[in-house]
């Protein structure tokens, strides 16, 4: 947002420059202008710009120039930005705190948390490595989070009715969901499974299902790699497990290609 205000003003500064200098240009012949008393005829065109462009910005701020109105137009004009730059300073200023105290406050409640989170940790015994682990992760998740708007942040969401707050959630994971041949054959009837949507993060080395448990859901990957180990599977002892078909860790960033299989997708035929 502070950005885009930038983006404005210097757009808005470049329009009075402009306006400016065709005012200067307009005058009558032996009528002076701001142009023939600074002698501007001897300058470049890049001079001149330059010059209405400072001109422009000591309307919006509080400084001064050797360039002033020399004719009853050029009066005008400027009497008329600088009511127009009062307005648009005062407001600039007042969004530019707005925004820098939303970000400290943002800022801050992370910050809060995090501290927290190591506090609680640390009080109740959790091992070094866990705590490492825990606060990698945490890092990982709460950067991606706020690179998106979350919907839990949205207050407006909850006015939404039933059938819109399922259309936007369709809306939200269609693409994820087209990837399935059946989703993408199914199209817009893959609405009437909004309501069994959901997002959910794991991190490097949990598990995403495991042999033996019902499965109750189908995954969807949108971001990182699975590694599907069929077959036994070396614990943290170093013991191997009997297990076939054991397991899935899940890697928070996408660090390598996992040759496809076929697979069973038994579960599409479970209650929705």
């Amino acid at each position: 947002g502070i950005v885009k205000i930038i983006i404005c003003l210097i757009v808005a500064n470049h329009l009075v420059a402009c306006g400016w200098n065709a005012v200067g240009n307009s005058v009558e012949q032996g009528e002076p202008s701001w142009l023939q008393a600074n002698h501007m005829d001897r300058r470049s065109l890049s001079f001149q710009y330059t010059t209405a462009l400072h001109w422009s910005l000591t309307q919006f701020t509080p400084a001064s120039m050797e360039v002033f109105p020399q004719n009853t137009q050029e009066r005008i004009y400027s009497v008329m930005v600088l009511i127009f730059a009062m307005v648009c300073f005062s407001s600039f200023v007042s969004v530019l705190t707005a925004s820098m105290m939303e970000l400290r406050k943002i800022q801050n409640d992370g910050s809060r948390q995090f501290w927290l989170l190591r506090r609680y940790m640390r009080d109740w015994g959790v091992s070094k490595r866990t705590r490492l682990r825990i606060q990698r992760y945490c890092e990982y998740a709460y950067k991606r989070q706020k690179q998106r708007v979350q919907e839990q942040d949205v207050m407006l969401l909850c006015l939404l009715s039933d059938p819109l707050r399922e259309e936007v959630k369709y809306e939200t994971f269609a693409t994820h969901l087209f990837v399935h041949p059946l989703f993408l054959a199914c199209d817009d009837r893959t609405r009437i499974f909004s309501s069994s949507i959901s997002a959910a993060s794991l991190a490097r080395d949990d598990l995403a299902f495991s042999c033996g448990v019902q499965a109750r859901s189908m995954i969807v990957l949108s971001n990182g790699a699975l590694e599907y180990i069929i077959g036994a599977m070396e614990d943290d002892s170093g013991d191997r497990g009997a297990t076939p078909g054991r397991v899935a860790d899940c890697d928070a960033s996408p660090l390598q290609e996992q040759t496809p299989t076929a697979h069973s997708e038994m579960v599409l035929e479970g209650h929705w």
